[in-house]
């Protein structure tokens, strides 16, 4: 497990563009004080709160990726400071990870979305084939 960077009093990156690059240092150094070292590299906005100059601050503090509070799958080649992400937790079941993971719950979630909210039934052998089949559906 790592503890990686969010900034250290919660700010609106938004509104306290200014501010980042010291926010990133000053929460680099607490969590390296409470862990006993190491060097957290990776950032999530507080809050989903972005501003296009961030990119630029963040890599000059030695961030190498960030995430947003978008929910989705990044295609090879995204934005590293940009990433959307998939929030975890005791709700979601292994098979929704694991269709996370492939690509299929963005893509099955997306032809819902087409579909206007249509219902898709499947045979029990096809849902049975396929975890992945049977959390999005």
């Amino acid at each position: 497990m790592s503890v990686e960077l969010h900034t250290h009093r919660h700010i609106d990156v938004s509104e306290g563009i200014g501010r980042l690059e010291q926010e990133v240092r000053e929460n680099r150094a607490a969590i390296a004080r409470a862990l006993g070292g190491g060097h957290a590299s990776h950032f999530c906005y507080p809050s989903g709160s972005y501003h296009p100059a961030a990119p630029r601050v963040l890599a000059q503090t030695g961030v190498r990726s960030a995430t947003l509070v978008t929910e989705g799958i990044n295609a090879p080649g995204a934005n590293p400071y940009a990433l959307r992400r998939f929030v975890d937790g005791r709700g979601v079941a292994q098979a929704e990870f694991d269709a996370y993971l492939s690509g299929a719950l963005h893509y099955l979630t997306a032809l819902r979305s087409f579909a206007g909210g249509v219902a898709f039934e499947a045979p029990r052998k096809a849902m049975a084939a396929s975890s992945m089949m049977l959390c999005a559906l």
